[in-house]
């Protein structure tokens, strides 16, 4: 199922420290496992989505979420929210971006609380771009979402769900992903749209405004931007796992307008995976829509055909290349290889004489494999 396989991938082993900026596109995803943790437990990622015309529009999203460590398992928590934040995303795609953001959160929520039983979850911050609307945010925790531009500076946007937000002591939370159906998501839609958004894991949050805003006023990019900080917040001692995910509203947008593919691309400071939507391969549909996201489209226009992993940088990988004929049922159940491949043959064999089979079977095959490449690389980037 599509979330559980999202999920594989943002778990999958990784170096220490990452950057990775997505191929034509204004959008930075940047973590680092500090000097004091021994795992990283923050999660980063951005998706793309370009559904065919009649099932929504074209968005962007980022979510940043900070496993909550002092709690049951942060890592696989914060796993569960971002790959049930994103499905959710996918499978509300024809609401407003305030209902579907909305959605996503209750639902990653309920996910992670169904396995945790309120005992372990993770913070959330993301925002979501559409054309023609404005972007809408949503935090829950502590994890912070802030805009930047050269005029305005740096201004923090989202709501610290802590006590010493309230003014109390201590890092204790009054929310979190995970808690249980109290949750109440700060959903807001931005006015603005010609500034950078920024979001930040608590990691980066105890170097002072003034300091985190000079480094971006003069860093010529936000590649340089982000490998700033990351400096930075070593030089201070980085007691904690530091993530930050930066976004450039308008070229997002403009983006959004000139990509054509139609597919789901998925990025964090580690790689990227892309999975793309092709005709005619009716046994696709159910592997990515789980029965429920692509219910609404034909068969044949909504078909996850192949899928793509890559790495942010790396010198080392392995490349392999799967022939569905044999190895198909790594995506894909027996019992849906069963209904495509071996029945329809059996019925064509028994109505045509037998001078017709081998056209018959040749055709069939031909129709109904796929190739599936896969290229899944380490960063070899951290320390």
């Amino acid at each position: 199922m599509f979330t559980e396989r999202l999920a594989s991938w943002l778990a999958r082993p990784s170096g220490k420290r990452a950057i990775n900026q997505p191929e034509g596109l204004s959008a930075i995803v940047g973590t680092d496992i500090g000097l004091v943790r021994n795992e990283n437990q923050d999660l980063i990622a951005a998706i793309r989505v370009n559904t065919p015309s009649n099932v929504g529009k074209p968005f962007f999203a980022m979510a940043l979420l900070d496993g909550m460590g002092g709690m049951q398992e942060g890592k696989k928590c914060a796993t569960i929210a971002l790959s049930t934040f994103f499905y959710s995303l996918i499978k509300y795609r024809g609401e407003k971006l305030e209902q579907r953001i909305n959605k996503a959160t209750i639902e990653a929520n309920q996910a992670v609380y169904e396995y945790a039983k309120g005992h372990g979850g993770s913070t959330l911050s993301a925002i979501i771009i559409e054309n023609e609307v404005n972007p809408v945010i949503v935090n829950v925790g502590d994890s912070r979402i802030y805009s930047f531009s050269q005029n305005e500076g740096l201004n923090a946007i989202s709501n610290d769900d802590s006590l010493e937000a309230l003014g109390g002591r201590g890092r204790g939370l009054l929310q979190f992903i995970g808690m249980g159906e109290s949750l109440k998501p700060h959903v807001n839609t931005l006015e603005i749209t010609n500034d950078k958004i920024i979001l930040t894991s608590d990691g980066i949050h105890f170097i002072t405004h003034k300091a985190f805003e000079e480094i971006l006023l003069n860093s010529p990019n936000a590649y340089t931007s982000s490998q700033r900080i990351s400096e930075y917040v070593r030089w201070c001692g980085a007691k904690d796992n530091a993530s930050l995910g930066i976004v450039s509203l308008n070229d997002i947008k403009n983006n959004l307008n000139e990509h054509k593919d139609i597919g789901v691309e998925l990025w964090d400071p580690h790689g990227n995976l892309h999975i793309m939507w092709m005709k005619n391969y009716p046994a696709a549909q159910n592997y990515f829509s789980q029965n429920i996201v692509d219910e609404q489209d034909k068969p044949s226009e909504n078909n996850l055909a192949e899928m793509e992993i890559h790495p942010a940088k790396s010198d080392e990988s392995p490349t392999v290349h799967l022939d569905s004929k044999k190895n198909q049922g790594e995506l894909f159940s027996s019992q849906e290889n069963n209904d495509i491949n071996v029945n329809p043959v059996k019925k064509n064999i028994k109505k045509r004489k037998p001078r017709e089979k081998k056209k018959t079977i040749a055709k069939n095959s031909e129709d109904q494999s796929v190739i599936i490449n896969i290229t899944d690389e380490e960063n070899k980037n951290g320390d």
